[in-house]
């Protein structure tokens, strides 16, 4: 469980610096 929660965590993470890439790509 705790396994899965780091994971979903690294995830949310990596979405948020595509994000953050694709803003200032804008």
């Amino acid at each position: 469980m705790r396994r899965w929660l780091v994971i979903v965590k690294y995830q949310l993470k990596l979405f948020a610096v595509c994000i953050y890439i694709y803003g200032v790509m804008m």
